[in-house]
């Protein structure tokens, strides 16, 4: 695993906004940035792939056994979200995807940081940008990227109209662009899309309806499960009919929790990173993360050496989960996290986001890479 310093194509900006990909951040930092790009070796690539599936296997585990056990509590979801979570996971109601994020090395084994199984961002940039800039850039060169190819087969196995959920407050523009890449795919795959905005959608009691009171069949989100449920009253004594893409079951995996039975029930596997409710097993050498987490928001990295390195953000007020400290490999002084897709349950390809601090965050750089 290398890192590259490399000139930029000379008309970058057209050539990725080509691809419909116009989500640009001028008071930040630039979102994709291809003056560097990493190379790695097949082993390496197949060493992620193996971790990834690996990891989605345990993680069915892990739900398996807090359905079972009914051990919600632990992950702070409500009551009233049992028995849908249950009935969705016994129907194994479908996932589209996800995304692991590993800390990777190329020498030691892919370590889990955690896993965006609910509203993971970056596909985009880690499917149609990164393919372009690799058959542009490197036309002899290979990558792992079957992102694109694996979710129009997955988006196959729907038979209904699909709606997404968009949403009008700037803020949200990064979930809109995932959406219409969305859109795209479903479309290219044979299917009916619709978008309906999040405050024109309704509820009545069996269906959400979109703008023109239509029922909706299956609803693709990008909003976490644990404000949906509040949001718009969805737990009611009838079970919804709507299928809901990502499923409930989701809020076992997008939970930080998930860290800490994973560890429970697999210690020492070389994937994993030991996890605890409590910070006293790590020695005051861990990572804090809130239960409910997103965006690299309000962690608190403790070094043995005394350091501290933290981010703030709105979930400050989250029960945190400590994990043991890993820290993200330094490549000439910026940090690189690889995202993982996992989509229709298996690996598909990977994004890598780095960042000059060791936390990575919702303005990191996603940057290209090819396989040497």
């Amino acid at each position: 695993m290398e890192r590259l310093r490399i000139k930029p194509r000379s008309n970058w900006q057209a050539q990725v906004e080509s691809t419909g990909f116009r989500f640009y951040r001028p008071e930040h930092e630039i979102c994709w940035d291809e003056s560097v790009c990493y190379v790695f070796k097949p082993h390496e690539i197949e060493a992620l792939e193996t971790a990834t599936n690996e990891v989605q296997r345990m993680c069915n585990a892990v739900i398996d056994h807090v359905v079972h056990y009914r051990r919600y509590d632990e992950f702070q979801i409500p009551k009233s979200a049992w028995e849908l979570i249950e009935a969705s996971w016994q129907r194994q109601d479908l996932q589209i995807f996800g995304r692991l994020d590993f800390s990777y090395d190329g020498i030691q084994p892919p370590k889990l940081l955690e896993y965006n199984a609910d509203t993971p961002f970056t596909m985009p940039e880690a499917s149609i940008v990164q393919t372009q800039w690799r058959e542009q850039v490197w036309p002899g060169k290979s990558d792992f990227s079957k992102i694109h190819q694996t979710l129009l087969k997955t988006w196959r196995a729907i038979e209904t109209p699909i709606h997404l959920l968009t949403f009008e407050h700037p803020v949200k523009i990064e979930s809109n662009i995932n959406i219409a890449y969305y859109v795209e795919t479903i479309r290219e795959s044979g299917g009916i899309a619709t978008t309906v905005p999040f405050s024109k959608l309704t509820w009545d009691g069996k269906y959400f309806r979109d703008q023109d009171n239509m029922a909706i069949q299956t609803l693709v989100k990008l909003y976490a499960w644990e404000h949906l449920i509040y949001d718009l009253l969805l737990l009611q004594k009838n079970e919804p009919k709507t299928q809901i893409i990502e499923p409930i079951w989701k809020m076992i995996l997008s939970n930080k929790a998930l860290l800490v039975l994973l560890w429970e029930l697999f210690p020492d596997h070389p994937n994993l990173l030991p996890a605890y409710f409590h910070c006293e097993p790590l020695y005051n050498n861990y990572a804090k993360k809130p239960l409910f987490g997103r965006m690299g928001e309000n962690i608190t990295l403790r070094e043995a050496n005394g350091k501290v390195t933290s981010s703030s953000g709105h979930f400050a007020q989250g029960t945190p989960v400590y994990q043991q400290l890993h820290p993200l490999p330094n490549m000439d002084g910026n940090y690189p996290t690889i995202g993982s897709w996992v989509i229709g349950g298996v690996a598909a390809g990977i994004g890598i986001r780095e960042d000059i601090t060791p936390i990575t965050n919702e303005d990191s750089r996603q940057v290209p890479y090819f396989i040497d």
